[in-house]
């Protein structure tokens, strides 16, 4: 396996990036207002969907939000596209952020997602970045439970992150985030 670069000039009409993951469960948020009415408390608890939840999302990889980003795809030894990863520099407060990382189903769980974090996270310690942050859906346990293993922890959440029904659909935008320096 091995990582390269690719340029946005590469690609004029874009690249897209197909994001697919099954979930059999989401993380609900339970939020309750103190008795005083200064404060909250937040509980995310573990539940079960009613049927499989499965989320298909085709969108492009190079986007002008992106700012200060490298892109990456990860080629197996035929020479066949299998990850893509997109890791940027925020420097208005000296964090790197992943903002894509996705292997294709048939390479999961093979050890490569643990390999496209640490080479993200070297970059974000080549860049002298304090830490490392990203994003991901309540409904993705998967992915969650991996991003723990691997030393992040929850440190926000957006409850209209992508629609005003992102409760209902159990897809809350969750920010973790790891100190790299």
């Amino acid at each position: 396996m091995r990582i390269q670069e690719i340029y946005p000039k590469d690609f004029p009409d874009n690249k897209f990036l197909l994001f697919h993951y099954k979930s059999n469960f989401y993380y609900d948020v339970k939020i309750t207002t103190k008795e005083n009415g200064l404060g909250w408390s937040f509980e995310w608890i573990l539940k079960p969907f009613e049927k499989e939840f499965i989320k298909n999302l085709k969108k492009e990889f190079f986007q002008d939000y992106k700012e200060n980003t490298k892109y990456f795809i990860m080629l197996n030894e035929q020479e066949e596209e299998i990850a893509q990863l997109a890791v940027g520099h925020q420097k208005f407060n000296n964090r790197a952020r992943i903002w894509d990382i996705y292997i294709e189903e048939v390479f999961q769980r093979q050890g490569l997602g643990k390999n496209l974090i640490e080479f993200a996270e070297n970059i974000a310690r080549e860049w002298k970045c304090r830490a490392m942050v990203l994003e991901c859906q309540s409904s993705n346990v998967q992915a969650i439970n991996f991003y723990v293993k691997n030393g992040y922890s929850l440190t926000g959440f957006d409850l209209t992150a992508y629609s005003n029904n992102d409760v209902p659909n159990h897809e809350i935008r969750l920010e973790m985030s790891k100190f790299i320096l």
